[in-house]
């Protein structure tokens, strides 16, 4: 039930299937299961879900990555924020006012 609801785009129900996962100790299963559906379907949906069960892994290099392939920006700076890669988010911040300025 709680990956029926996290097949839906809503942040909350993919943090809350991400931890249930975690706890009952399935997430190696899931990742290699969207890695799956990723690589065959390529979509963005299974690339989110990705996200956040590579974030719950503690892996924020594959995380990002595949925050990159969603395209959200706002979880791609929190995960840079969250691998303490300051020189990036620098970068991104300069680019933004470079744009808007």
């Amino acid at each position: 039930m709680i990956e029926l609801c996290a097949q839906e785009e809503n942040e909350q129900s993919i943090r809350n299937f991400a931890a249930f996962v975690l706890l009952q100790g399935k997430l190696e299963n899931k990742i290699q299961e969207y890695e799956q559906r990723l690589e065959r379907q390529g979509d963005k949906h299974s690339a989110t879900l990705l996200t956040y069960l590579y974030r719950a892994a503690g892996d924020l290099k594959k995380a990002l990555l595949a925050a990159e392939v969603v395209g959200d920006e706002f979880l791609i700076e929190a995960l840079l924020h969250e691998r303490g890669d300051w020189k990036t988010l620098a970068e991104r911040a300069e680019e933004r006012a470079k744009v808007s300025g």
